[in-house]
């Protein structure tokens, strides 16, 4: 009996099994939408450019040596000081170059009397032409003794030859010079120029218009203060060994800088007004760019061709300029698959 009982429950619950769970209807799999960051083309000027740099370095730069050796007694420059072309920046001891200037001028001086009074009785015929000859000779080489003397003497006070300012003293007071000898060097800070290595593709292009590309400067631990200047010159020949041409570039406000500052140049080649510019985010692949289209907001592909490019994105036909580009989130998208616009609260 009880094996009756155990069959027959068996059998109502496998039918009510069947009833409440394998004649269910089957659950639709959810397939979310995807969310995607949009952006529209910002029109702006695009501009084609290289970065170069270089060091500050005077136009005119001048190591002061001295012309006669002896010990410094006078030093009368600091760093920093201004200059201009006969100024008294050092003294050498006087004392061996006058008494050298005084022998010489005693010996002028009888040579002088001597010839004088030959050049008489040669004159009335009462002097050899040779005695003459060797008076002369003897005149002209204590002349040119006492003018060596003279000159030598002169050059104990150190003048500056140029305008400029002090950059550096090399020599101190009591020390022994010669010429050799660095005194000081003045270099004009008012003419500063920077010599840049261009790469060797740039050459036809700053042949034609180095005067005209515009260049703005800025210094590493300063960038936000900008140093304005122009091309003055290009070098008429290749470096072999770096494959560069080198270009200098002069400093409209030198102010700003002193030699040997390191500044980065910055160089337009090209300027491209009114062009409509997406980043490169906007591209899944070469000329593909997706948008979502407002009306059924869609996904939609379309191949372009980039206008101009450069390191801040790329310029695309006016005719996009309203398309809502998608910049993230379209990589694996399908044409014409429903998105949804990420708003920032998403």
């Amino acid at each position: 009996m009880m094996k009756y009982i155990l069959l027959m429950s068996a059998t109502v619950f496998g039918v009510w099994y069947w009833q409440t769970q394998m004649n269910k209807e089957p659950v639709a799999a959810y397939i979310p939408i995807p969310v995607v960051r949009v952006i529209q083309p910002q029109q702006k000027v695009m501009e084609s450019s290289i970065v170069l740099g270089g060091y500050v370095e005077a136009d005119s730069i001048v190591t002061v040596l001295p012309q006669v050796e002896g010990r410094l007694d006078q030093l009368l420059v600091k760093e920093g000081d201004m200059v201009s072309p006969g100024t008294l920046i050092a003294v050498i001891d006087k004392i061996s170059y006058q008494l050298q200037a005084d022998q010489a001028e005693s010996a002028f001086v009888s040579a002088r009397s001597s010839f004088e009074r030959i050049e008489k009785l040669y004159t009335a015929g009462a002097a050899t032409q040779q005695t003459y000859d060797q008076t002369k000779a003897q005149y002209d080489v204590c002349r040119s003794q006492y003018e060596l003397a003279q000159l030598q003497l002169t050059y104990t006070n150190i003048q500056a030859p140029v305008s400029g300012t002090i950059l550096i003293r090399h020599a101190s007071v009591g020390e022994l010079v010669a010429s050799q000898s660095p005194i000081v060097t003045i270099a004009d800070l008012d003419r500063l120029r920077v010599r840049v290595h261009v790469p060797e593709t740039y050459y036809d292009l700053f042949m034609k218009k180095y005067k005209q590309i515009p260049i703005v400067m800025r210094r590493p631990d300063n960038g936000k203060q900008i140093i304005s200047g122009h091309m003055v010159r290009v070098a008429s020949y290749i470096d072999p060994k770096s494959k560069s041409f080198e270009a200098i570039c002069v400093i409209d406000n030198p102010e700003a800088v002193r030699p040997g500052m390191y500044l980065d140049i910055f160089c337009v080649l090209e300027s491209h007004p009114d062009q409509y510019v997406l980043p490169y985010a906007a591209q899944t692949s070469e000329g593909i760019i997706w948008y979502v289209d407002p009306n059924d907001s869609t996904a939609h592909r379309i191949q372009i061709t980039p206008l101009v490019e450069n390191d801040d994105g790329f310029s695309i036909s006016q005719e996009y300029r309203d398309l809502l580009v998608i910049i993230d989130g379209q990589h694996f998208l399908r044409d014409r698959q429903r998105v949804r616009i990420y708003k920032g609260s998403d």
